[in-house]
């Protein structure tokens, strides 16, 4: 067989595999359907298998590295559904390697971990990530638990929303910034930090469904939430200066 035929065997294995990517891009939720369901019915390895065609499916398409993919990779009209499935994904794939006892597996908890950190930090549905996580430290025994934590306090620590001020205010504002800053301080005391993380694990939730109750939403943040935050606002810059 000439040099030639050789290159051109290559190049038909290369345009096969790149087909086969994309056809599983565009089967992704599926995947991760299929992953979930296998998690459910007691699978892991089968949950691994679907994770992994779908990660390097997105790592073809996107055209890097799985642990470089960003948010600002998704787009489109479903961008955020997908980076909550997505979110959830990487979240799922840390669980299934802490499983594993061989040191590669535990290494590649904290990369998992890091990128679900990365497409749930101020994202709109970060509550819901950082409550499903705080209830898994409580209740679940991970090989790795330290890596576990250390997301959490990650996510907490960096996160930029603060819900209700947000919600109030918007996210620029001087009071809004203020509150960040409260929190930092609050995370230096246990019990700053099960004030920060209960008012997390809370707070996202209600201003989202508030988002579909526009009249009670209205009177409970001009009546309620601004005067109460301005009026904290007021008594915490006389106590911290």
């Amino acid at each position: 067989m000439s040099e030639f035929e050789n290159n051109e065997d290559t190049e038909d294995e290369k345009s096969f595999e790149e087909k086969v990517l994309e056809a599983r891009y565009k089967q992704r939720f599926s995947l991760i359907k299929i992953a979930k369901i296998s998690i459910d019915n007691g699978d892991p390895h089968a949950a691994i298998r679907s994770f992994e065609e779908l990660f390097d499916a997105l790592s073809h398409h996107h055209n890097v590295k799985i642990f470089d993919l960003n948010p600002v990779h998704i787009r489109g009209k479903q961008a955020v559904a997908e980076k909550l499935l997505l979110s959830q994904a990487f979240y799922n794939m840390a669980r299934l390697m802490d499983l594993k006892v061989d040191e590669e597996s535990q290494k590649s908890v904290q990369l998992y971990l890091n990128q679900f950190a990365r497409f749930t930090l101020n994202q709109p549905y970060q509550s819901m990530n950082t409550r499903m996580l705080f209830q898994h430290l409580k209740k679940t025994k991970f090989r790795n638990k330290e890596a576990f934590d250390m997301v959490y306090k990650k996510i907490i620590t960096e996160s930029k929303m603060c819900f209700f001020a947000n919600y109030c205010f918007g996210s620029e504002h001087p009071i809004t910034t203020h509150f960040r800053k409260v929190k930092l301080s609050l995370l230096k005391s246990s019990w700053g930090k099960s004030i920060v993380n209960t008012y997390y694990n809370y707070s996202g939730s209600v201003v989202q469904t508030l988002a579909f109750i526009p009249f009670i939403s209205v009177l409970l943040k001009n009546i309620i939430l601004r005067p109460f935050f301005f009026i904290v606002y007021l008594i915490s810059r006389v106590i911290h200066g």
